[in-house]
């Protein structure tokens, strides 16, 4: 059995106890193009080199970028308060396979970046769950009426150099011209938002992955009823003694819960992405991303950034429930 957990809360607590309800969550969703083995590739950099190839990942050829404006996050096992928060991140949707025994591939999502303006909510879900958050600053448009631009700005390093300071810098920056509504609801529930996506992504999916496709699709299908969806980390901490080592390591189901969807739909307008290059943060190599140079000149593009064209956008009102994890696998090693 495992140690007891020694509490802090009312001690500076910054860490709190799940399950999590998010409500009033603004979300935005952008699809966006990867090439498939450059996404690949990091995956397997990250996530397939853990458990030693007794689970392995494979990645879907489209990323998701989303933009979350929760009014209330709060915990619903312990009494405290609420914080409100904006997040940025970027997600990958992957297919599991255990391997040893029979199973079948399991759809899962991992958010090798995730951008956040409110420290509470960073540290809970570091150290819960294994989410690689990031403090940030965030921009999301509060009304339908509000300009399109969205953007998150964090501490950067251009170059790697012990001589040179990091700075607080604009890493993504997501616009179009106009207001970001009006708002129309195509959408009422989970299965409706899906049918959309299925139906934007028909070109997306690249030659000879259309069986990987499938196979996502039927998966997606299977959790809609109750949207319990599991996104999956790697939960990692490094050994005080030898930080090259992990003293602990484990790959961990974390399933978000819709538990209420207030309306969604499409966006309307083309949106232009800018993703700042620096050493730091190599988004656009890590995750594949297709750019794209034929930009307006009254954007006025950076050198150092790529741009990158969003297939489509949607939005939705929902509240969320973050929930216990599970532990798909975990290292068994000790110190020595």
């Amino acid at each position: 059995m495992l140690p007891k957990y020694i509490s802090d809360t009312g001690h500076g607590a910054a860490s709190h106890l799940a399950p999590l309800y998010l409500s009033n969550v603004q979300s935005y969703f952008f699809t966006l193009r990867a090439n498939h083995k450059a996404l690949q590739k990091f995956v397997d950099s990250q996530l397939n080199v853990v458990s030693n190839g007794a689970v392995t990942y494979t990645a879907l050829p489209w990323v998701l970028n989303c933009w979350y404006q929760t009014q209330k996050g709060t915990s619903m096992a312990e009494v405290g308060g609420y914080m409100p928060s904006n997040e940025c991140l970027f997600v990958i949707p992957l297919l599991q396979q255990k391997h040893g025994h029979f199973s079948l591939p399991e759809l899962k999502a991992w958010v090798p970046y995730l951008l956040i303006d409110q420290q509470n909510a960073l540290i809970t879900a570091r150290e819960v769950w294994g989410y690689r958050k990031s403090l940030a600053g965030i921009q999301i448009p509060n009304s339908p009426g509000s300009n399109a631009v969205f953007s998150a700005e964090t501490t950067v390093f251009p170059t790697f150099d012990r001589d040179k300071r990091g700075a607080v810098m604009e890493l993504v920056k997501l616009r179009k011209g106009g207001s970001v509504g009006p708002f129309e609801p195509s959408f009422q529930d989970a299965r409706g938002g899906f049918a959309q996506v299925i139906e934007h992504l028909g070109g997306v999916a690249q030659d000879g992955l259309s069986t990987l496709v499938t196979q996502a699709m039927d998966q997606a299908f299977g959790f809609l009823p109750t949207f319990n969806f599991p996104i999956i980390n790697l939960k990692q901490f490094r050994d005080a003694v030898d930080g090259t080592r992990a003293c602990y390591q484990a790959l961990i189901d974390c399933p978000n819960k819709l538990a209420k969807l207030h309306g969604g739909g499409i966006l309307q307008g083309d949106y232009t992405m800018e993703i700042l290059n620096v050493q730091s943060h190599t988004i656009v190599e890590d995750l594949g991303l297709i750019t794209d140079s034929n930009v307006p000149p009254s954007y006025n593009i950076p050198p150092t950034s790529s741009v990158v064209r969003p297939v489509f956008g949607q939005w939705a009102n929902m509240d969320l429930e973050v929930m216990n994890g599970s532990v798909i696998w975990e290292s068994s090693a000790r110190r020595d």
